[in-house]
């Protein structure tokens, strides 16, 4: 079912970090059946941490700006199916680079006025 997986976040970046952040990646349609709980405690034994300091998260059908923020920081650490891979890494970016000129307008605009106080 997982396709493939990304770790993200501050600790991918060798940042300080509280969690350490896994995207999972899964065959489409099986985004509410993924036993997220039990793939996190399976990765928890593997790296022997406790659980609770894994944040693994579905990331089929997030927002533009997580997408492309996970591409470009995320680094992968699993893959299954190759050819599902690539086709989420493209639509993935497609999303974010077609959301990018919006993004930038609001976030120039959000920046103005702060500026102003």
């Amino acid at each position: 079912v997982v396709v493939a997986a990304y770790h993200y976040g501050s600790s991918a970046r060798r940042r300080p970090a509280r969690d350490i952040d896994i995207g999972l990646v899964v065959d489409r349609g099986a985004e509410h059946s993924v036993d997220v709980d039990g793939i996190a405690a399976r990765i928890a034994a593997r790296c022997g941490r406790p659980v609770d300091q894994l944040d693994v998260r579905v990331v089929n059908g997030a927002d533009s700006v997580f997408l492309g923020n996970l591409m470009r920081e995320g680094r992968r650490c699993f893959e299954r199916d190759k050819r599902s891979r690539v086709a989420f890494e493209v639509q993935a970016m497609n999303s974010w680079l077609d959301f990018q000129p919006a993004w930038e307008r609001l976030r120039r605009r959000v920046l103005e006025v702060w500026s102003r106080g």
